[in-house]
């Protein structure tokens, strides 16, 4: 038995375990069930025992029969947006790969960022940033963009666990989060922001105060520092091919 599959089962043997404990004076009914499930789905989703998706539909599974909360609260997140951003997001990126639109993208951007890795991590960086006007949710970005880059790292040579491989992904991923933050409507948090500083103190968010506000430092400066840093964490060379 692996570590990791003995970490799930202690896991899945201490939320038996308080599950069937009795509720202490003055708790809620429910509290110690909520416990449960919270130590179930923390200990499988930690140690990967289980695929990310058998995990999460355990979890929704277990808080409606368990009665843990109303299934319109269970399910309230996908009545959300962002969500459906990110599903769509993700078939797009999905499509992109099996039918080769990626690979050929990145055979594209190979011809005007492969020069160095260090131009491919800036170039990376920069159409994420660039992204950002167009799209909203910086997921939705990462799940359209990632298979392009994981296919233009396979053809720069760049094994799964190299480090220029690793250097690509967090380039589109933090390329795809930090700077949008300029960005009004570029990342659900920010539209979140917008909506509590309009509702809590009456204060209205507008595209363009937003973006001369924030775009010198938080976007700029961060477009022109990310590539520096991710080369000095996950340094690397482009080799013939």
């Amino acid at each position: 038995m692996t570590a990791s599959k003995a970490v799930a089962l202690v896991a899945a043997l201490a939320a038996l375990f308080v599950f069937w404990l009795p509720v202490p004076a003055g708790w809620a009914p429910g509290s110690l069930r909520v416990i449960a499930v919270i130590i179930l789905t923390i200990g499988l989703l930690s140690t990967a025992v289980l695929d990310e998706y058998l995990t999460a539909l355990i979890f929704f599974f277990l808080c409606v029969v368990l009665a843990i909360a109303p299934p319109n609260v269970v399910f309230s997140g996908f009545f959300s947006g962002s969500v459906w951003l990110v599903f769509g997001g993700m078939i797009i990126g999905q499509g992109m790969e099996a039918t080769g639109l990626a690979d050929r993208i990145a055979g594209s951007l190979e011809k005007y960022f492969a020069a160095s890795y260090f131009q491919l991590i800036a170039g990376s960086v920069l159409i994420m940033f660039l992204l950002a006007f167009l799209m909203p949710s910086s997921v939705g970005r990462v799940t359209i963009m990632l298979p392009i880059v994981l296919a233009l790292a396979t053809r720069l040579g760049f094994d799964k666990n190299s480090k220029g491989r690793a250097g690509l992904v967090l380039a589109v991923a933090m390329g795809s989060l930090t700077p949008t933050f300029a960005i009004l409507p570029a990342s659900v948090p920010n539209l979140v922001f917008a909506g509590a500083v309009e509702a809590i103190h009456g204060i209205q968010l507008s595209y363009g105060q937003y973006l001369l506000l924030h775009l010198p430092v938080l976007g700029l400066v961060s477009v022109l520092a990310l590539p520096v840093f991710i080369v000095l964490l996950f340094p690397a060379k482009i080799t013939a091919q």
